[in-house]
């Protein structure tokens, strides 16, 4: 079969009616301020979380953040002012990552921080974390199973200028599929550096490059 002109300029007119739609969708993802003082959009990264939607970016200024952020069904971009001056905190899980639903985040620039559970989880298959320059703890628990990061389930995360520190566990993948790089990190002061696996189960991978152990 011929193919005619005008054929081929229709095929080539839906291509690039595709590729606008896909540059205008990442173009036009919104961002959100959240700021302590009232000046932004929202006085907590969970408001701005809820309201969100997948492709938007959260804007966090510097501050203490008592909660727990958790992203669920959807990809999101959290930024903070860096880990000296801008710190999520919460006495469970400070941040997590598809909990109830498959989700995706890039977070960069805070302190995460948990009192009495794990600072950062990963939990389901499918959800997907990146995290930059964040500085990772969580207080030592009374059943000695805290960690600075979990990612379970199959599900991924990877973790680039980061510090891991002061917990039961800095870096844990602890179920089967599960896979965790650690590039260009610090793992200190942990009663366990790295852990692979739980209860028998050591399927989990993690892949460390160029970080240091103390």
């Amino acid at each position: 079969n011929t193919v005619s002109e005008g054929e081929k300029n229709m095929s080539k007119n839906s291509l690039i009616t595709i590729l606008v739609m896909v540059m205008s969708y990442n173009a036009n993802g919104k961002t959100w301020v959240v700021d302590q003082s009232g000046s932004g959009d929202y006085s907590t990264i969970t408001d701005a979380v809820t309201i969100a939607t997948s492709g938007d970016t959260i804007d966090v200024r510097a501050g203490t953040y008592v909660e727990g952020v958790s992203v669920n069904g959807k990809t999101l971009v959290i930024t903070g002012f860096g880990s000296s001056s801008t710190t999520i905190y919460n006495s469970s899980f400070a941040v997590s990552v598809g909990e109830s639903s498959v989700g995706a985040l890039t977070i960069s620039g805070f302190k995460i921080m948990s009192t009495s559970n794990n600072a950062l989880y990963v939990y389901r298959s499918g959800s997907q974390l990146v995290a930059k320059q964040c500085v990772l703890e969580s207080s030592s628990s009374s059943s000695g199973s805290s960690a600075a990061v979990e990612v379970l389930y199959g599900s991924e995360a990877q973790f680039y200028n980061c510090v891991f520190q002061n917990s039961d566990y800095g870096v844990w993948a602890s179920s089967e599929g599960t896979v965790v790089d650690v590039i260009n990190c610090i793992i200190y002061n942990n009663d366990v550096g790295v852990q692979v696996g739980y209860g028998g189960n050591y399927d989990g991978t993690i892949n460390i490059q160029n970080s240091i152990f103390h």
